[in-house]
């Protein structure tokens, strides 16, 4: 059934939000290499990009080595590939978007070694080794500039694309290591202008740190906003994105006004499990998104690809099929990587790879572009509070991230719709049940909302430091939300190697009656009006040379000490639940089934009234999405169940596609804007549908990589 024709009766139309696939097209250009560009025909590779159903093409005209794909003021050009490959996108319908990589550029770097970005040292600041860091204070912002009006007036491309538009320090999430900032001259003067004194190289002062890190990201947000504004002025119709934008702004607190710029917000992600926390995270945002992804790889384990931009080993098609469905269930548009060889040999079988994934997004799209997601549960991360603690820890680790992407990958296998939100931009509204991810920098400020949430019958879980930390990331003599919790805060257990959960009969569901083990220190609660749920139990001995038993990094449990390490804390019709430890990095660690079950219990156990409840086999996500009137299509809500497992098979024809089911799906009524008159499916097997006891109940006998349901 194709979805368009079902629901419309014609082909939907496509704006640009509206297309969940494209093409990120790499040509590195080594100085090195022969015959660059000799073999190289645009009209073949666009027609390939066109067969793939795509309608974008992502084209590097400008990457890290420094050689253009067209010419470009005085750098060395042996072919203008761009040219031709930009009319024949125009000729074959496709949004041509031009790439431009401002961070790094070894040609401009051999020129005008005054513009590199130097360590502390002297030492220019290099990334992956080969590739030399440029300052963005320095007059290469100017150079940029003209290049990049260079590149929209001689192609007049539909977008642009700013890659690595950042400092040393001041990329991606960025290094809080005052050592890793640009300390060229041109930053150290308009340091030394801004705050009257010399950058430090190395300072354990974390204001200072703080202060430095800022400074670098002074230096990005600032490029952006003036690349930004000369775009728009050159093309008021082109979209404009940056890497990272949307996924890494709560980190490094990037302002309102470059934000407001992007046309949409771009991260990368190449496992599925990181794409999904990802894509979570970038929906909530409601802007369009895009993530790429390799099109190669390097290595390989069951469901997850590792490797870079240009790994010359193709991806198997099963697996892209299964980013590509990760993606566009939240309504996100999958980029796919593909690397030409510098001398422009175009082998077709590696757009062929992509085809079945793009035709099958394309003939999802009509059902999921627009979607913004239904509330139900939203696992919260504190960004803020994570670069405090990057700065007082002098650390470039982010365990806030890690516990959040932990009890979000237990809620994907728990087979659950959920949603993933920064801290600073909680919309409570609608939800059912908010998991606060170790949320250390959370303030008495959301206390009587989150209490009201509580009282409605709401449950809120909070997680080891939530609240325990004030904006600075020093630890409180108590939990700012200790009346919420009803917990005390005593300290830590003495033991940092091991501690084990003892869970009541409330909690432990289909676990077997047997402690749950953290290999990690946990906090020492007292129960003030909570009640405890888990007890906390300790190894017979400390960790030493003599009790070190076998490859484990603790010995045996033994003591259960009365204490709580879970707590339950009733308000009104709702529940508050304490976790005294790290759990969702013990996940992301270990992939600890236990502890993933456990996430799992608290939900069923203590989350009332929620907007979707599904049976499903493992491995099935569940993406629960919403459309009112508009481009993208008609109003409707859409069920995405995505099978994971499809792309663990290998890349062979004769393989049988795993078909997985029976799913069963519950949904009251009152989450839907009136009784649904049709209810419909693609790649569903036997789907029924039928109101009963004030809830849709949906029962599928199977489904294939990528079920979508349409409720109508």
């Amino acid at each position: 059934m194709q979805p368009s024709e079902s629901l419309s009766g014609s082909p939907a139309p496509r704006p640009l939000t509206s297309q969940l696939t494209g093409i990120h097209a790499v040509m590195i250009l080594p100085e090195w290499a022969t015959d660059i560009g000799r073999r190289y025909d645009a009209d073949a590779f666009v027609r390939a990009c066109a067969a793939t159903t795509t309608g974008i093409l992502e084209y590097f005209i400008k990457g890290p080595q420094g050689y253009p794909m067209l010419p470009l003021g005085d750098r060395p050009c042996p072919k203008d590939w761009a040219t031709p490959t930009r009319a024949a996108a125009a000729q074959a319908g496709l949004k041509f978007i031009a790439y431009y990589n401002i961070g790094m550029d070894n040609w401009i770097a051999d020129r005008h070694p005054q513009w590199r970005c130097v360590k502390p040292d002297g030492q220019p600041n290099l990334r992956d080794n080969p590739f030399y860091w440029l300052c963005l204070r320095s007059p290469w912002r100017d150079r940029l500039f003209s290049e990049l009006a260079e590149i929209v007036q001689k192609l007049n491309p539909d977008g642009v694309f700013l890659d690595m538009a950042g400092m040393p320090n001041a990329y991606g999430s960025g290094q809080m290591d005052p050592a890793e900032a640009c300390h060229c001259t041109h930053c150290l003067s308009a340091y030394r202008a801004k705050y009257q004194c010399k950058m430090p190289g190395q300072t354990d002062d974390p204001q200072l740190r703080e202060q430095v890190f800022r400074f670098g990201h002074e230096g990005r947000t600032n490029l952006l906003r003036d690349a930004y504004i000369l775009l728009k002025r050159l093309g008021p119709d082109m979209i404009i994105g940056s890497n990272g934008s949307g996924y890494y702004d709560g980190q490094i607190g990037t302002p309102d006004d470059v934000n407001a710029f992007t046309t949409y917000h771009s991260s990368e992600g190449k496992e599925p499990r990181f794409q999904s926390y990802k894509a979570k995270l970038m929906w909530s945002l409601a802007k369009p998104y895009q993530m790429h992804t390799y099109g190669t790889f390097l290595t390989m384990e069951n469901g997850s690809a590792i490797g870079t931009w240009v790994d010359w080993n193709l991806l198997p098609a099963d697996y892209l099929e299964v980013s590509t469905a990760m993606v566009t269930a939240h309504a996100g548009r999958l980029v796919a990587g593909v690397n030409l060889p510098a001398d422009g040999t175009f082998f077709p079988g590696q757009l062929g790879m992509m085809k079945p994934a793009f035709a099958a997004a394309r003939a999802r799209e009509p059902w999921l572009a627009g979607l913004r997601s239904v509330p139900n549960i939203a696992v919260v991360y504190d960004a803020w509070a994570e670069r405090a603690l990057r700065a007082l820890r002098q650390s470039n680790a982010h365990p806030i991230q890690e516990e959040a992407r932990g009890l979000h990958d237990a809620l994907l296998d728990g087979n659950h719709h959920f949603d993933v939100v920064n801290a600073a931009d909680l919309r409570i509204e609608g939800h059912r049940a908010l998991v606060f991810a170790d949320a250390a920098g959370a303030d008495e400020a959301v206390l009587p909302a989150l209490r009201q949430f509580v009282a409605d019958g709401g449950l809120l879980v909070a997680t080891h430091e939530t609240s325990l930390r004030d904006a600075a990331g020093k630890l409180r003599e108590n939990f700012a939300w200790a009346e919420l919790l009803g917990v005390r805060y005593e300290g830590c257990s003495p033991f940092a190697d091991a501690n084990w959960a003892w869970l009541n009969d409330d909690l432990r569901g289909a676990l077997p009656p047997y402690p749950v083990l953290f290999t990690t220190e946990v906090l020492d609660v007292t129960c003030t009006t909570a009640t405890m749920l888990a007890e906390r139990v300790h190894p017979e001995r400390p960790r030493t040379h003599e009790t070190y038993l076998c490859a484990a990094t603790y010995n045996h449990f033994k003591h259960f000490t009365g204490k709580p390490l879970i707590t339950l804390n009733r308000i009104g019709r709702g529940a508050v639940i304490y976790v005294a430890a790290p759990l969702g990095r013990q996940i992301l660690a270990r992939g600890d089934t236990n502890l993933k079950t456990l996430v799992g219990n608290i939900v069923r156990q203590f989350a009332t009234d929620l907007a979707i409840k599904v049976q499903a086999p493992p491995g099935i996500m569940v993406v629960f999405g919403r459309r009112s009137d508009g481009p993208n299509g008609p109003a409707m809500h859409t069920i995405s169940l995505v099978n994971r497992y499809s792309g663990a098979i290998l890349n062979s024809p004769d393989q049988v596609r795993p078909r997985v089911g029976p799913v069963s799906l519950r949904i009251p009524l009152h989450v839907l804007p009136h009784p649904p008159q049709r209810v419909e499916g693609i790649d569903t097997r036997d789907l029924t549908w039928q109101i009963a006891g004030g809830e849709l109940q949906i029962e599928v006998a199977n489904i294939g990589h990528h079920a979508v349901i349409a409720i109508c």
